[in-house]
């Protein structure tokens, strides 16, 4: 699987790159990268024997583990879509997921789904009242 590498993921393969290929001192790079030569010699062994891809992060291409799948997801828009939940709030959904399904989710994260999804709440804000004030006569 091949993965993008970040702007400082780059910068530093690429002067890595220079350093091995010999158009650069191992002290001009680690001033550029702002490292001990010894640490960039370190970088230059672990780059002959992995290449490029020994300048990713290590958790690159993993899901993180609080990820929420998709069929948890897809659960709740189907369960949000019943008619009987269609003038509940984000909070109170939140509960009722809780109760009545057994699926815990933060209420961030429902809200930002709801919003991610064109689902609004239910809860309806007014405009405030125009107040009209008569001027004293003196």
């Amino acid at each position: 699987m091949r993965y993008l590498m970040n702007k400082q993921e780059e910068f530093k393969t690429n002067i890595v790159r220079s350093c091995v290929e010999g158009k650069m001192t191992v002290k001009v790079a680690a001033m550029r990268l702002n490292l001990s030569e010894r640490h960039v010699k370190n970088l230059k062994k672990k780059y002959r024997e992995e290449g490029t891809c020994s300048f990713l992060h290590g958790n690159c291409g993993r899901q993180p583990k609080h990820t929420i799948s998709v069929e948890t997801r897809q659960k709740i828009l189907e369960i949000r879509a019943l008619p009987e939940f269609s003038t509940v709030n984000t909070l109170h959904f939140l509960e009722i997921l809780e109760e009545n399904y057994s699926i815990k989710v933060s209420y961030y994260f429902l809200y930002n789904f709801f919003k991610e999804n064109g689902i609004k709440s239910s809860k309806q804000h007014r405009k405030a009242k125009k107040h009209n004030r008569r001027k004293r006569k003196d």
